[in-house]
């Protein structure tokens, strides 16, 4: 892998996480050049990481979002074949097979 070109004898001053961030949107050749120069990947992926974990849990506040989590979840398990109301009772049968269990051992 090649590095960008940079005047002689010149390299990029490191900049710092949130210029980073905000760079790739902005400036991306000059930040290229920054994280080429200066590799250090923990502190974006750490960023990366809370601002997707933000967006995902922004629905879950709402009722609305709540209930369309559910839905979503009611859906793929009915695609993967997991439907009560056709007969299976799987998850119905582990819980009885438990309260049994505790029954036997006296709890």
């Amino acid at each position: 892998m090649t590095t960008p070109p940079t005047a002689a004898g010149s390299t990029p001053a490191p900049k710092s996480l949130l210029a980073r961030a905000i760079g790739v949107f902005t400036s991306p050749r000059d930040t290229f050049g920054s994280v080429a120069a200066f590799p250090k990947w923990f502190g974006m992926l750490a960023l990366t990481t809370v601002i997707v974990a933000i967006f995902a849990a922004l629905p879950m506040t709402t009722e609305a979002g709540r209930q369309a989590a559910i839905d979503q979840q009611v859906t793929q398990m009915q695609s993967f074949g997991m439907d009560r109301r056709h007969g299976d009772h799987r998850g119905d049968l582990r819980r009885d097979s438990l309260c049994d269990l505790q029954r036997r051992d006296g709890r």
